[in-house]
């Protein structure tokens, strides 16, 4: 469990990190967030794209080629800075997730 605290409004909640699991597979709370933020922001964009005379299509490739690159630099990122962990198993590098 962890502890989130907001002591300006005086809540105190205790919130197990996995909101759910599929088989072995967990969904944690962290990564629906993200996603719900991403699909508000993606809806959101394309809602205003006549506003400011912006082609739809062309929007939603840019936000694909966003999503891809913006995974792999998070990846670069976590190896260049955790190194040590990928020495002597360069092919971790390319596992993601949790997979025994």
């Amino acid at each position: 469990m962890t502890h989130v605290e907001f002591p300006g409004l005086g809540l105190a909640f205790d919130v197990n990190p996995v909101a759910f699991t599929i088989g072995s597979f967990e969904f944690r709370w962290y990564g629906i967030l993200i996603a719900l933020g991403f699909i508000l922001a993606f809806l959101y964009a394309l809602k205003i794209c006549k506003r400011y005379q912006v082609n739809q299509d062309h929007l939603i490739d840019c936000i694909i080629a966003g999503l891809i690159l913006g995974i792999i630099g998070a990846r670069l990122y976590y190896v260049i800075f955790a190194f040590d962990e990928f020495k002597g198993d360069p092919l971790k590098i390319f596992r993601i997730g949790r997979i025994p």
